[in-house]
């Protein structure tokens, strides 16, 4: 899929890309804004790009997730970043480089690199909370966000890790 438009605001994360398929839908639309309280989110296909069309849709149509993102919020569709930013905060906090484990993690499945950098930029405009202090309590919330957006793996390889042995 071509990116099409990828470009984050002061209200709106929006990124748009391209494909020709079957029913004649063309435009993948993943966009966010910034509400009272959290975010609305969407993703849709659409067959014309109208950018005023779809921060209308967004207000009419796109669901509601709070924010910020607080440790172990269930999975709404919209909490990838936020969560995965968890991560990150956490393995820099513990002095482990969350790239390299991130790769090592998931060679075997042919993962692309991450970009700590993006992700948490990302995560900081729609909003999360980082706990001040990564305790047995705040770790046990980051593996159930994970869990949250299907990294299975990378919750194992963590718990590998036995940080906080009972």
């Amino acid at each position: 899929m071509k990116t099409v438009i990828d470009k984050l605001t002061k209200q709106y994360d929006l990124w748009v890309g391209y494909k020709e398929i079957e029913d004649g839908y063309k435009y993948l639309v993943i966009c966010k804004k910034k509400v009272k309280g959290g975010i609305r989110y969407l993703v849709y296909w659409y067959k014309e790009l109208d950018v005023k069309k779809i921060k209308s849709d967004i207000v009419k149509y796109g669901t509601f997730s709070p924010r910020p993102y607080k440790l172990a919020q269930p999975c709404d569709g919209s909490i990838d970043q936020t969560a995965f930013a968890l991560f990150i905060n956490f393995c820099r906090a513990k002095n482990i480089n969350p790239e390299e484990f991130y790769q090592k993690t998931y060679q075997d499945e042919g993962h692309k690199e991450i970009d700590c950098d993006f992700i948490l930029r990302l995560a900081d405009w729609e909003g999360v909370e980082y706990p001040e202090l990564w305790d047995k309590k705040a770790y046990e919330g980051m593996l159930e966000s994970l869990t949250e957006i299907n990294y299975h793996s990378l919750v194992g390889a963590l718990e590998s890790l036995n940080l906080w042995m009972d």
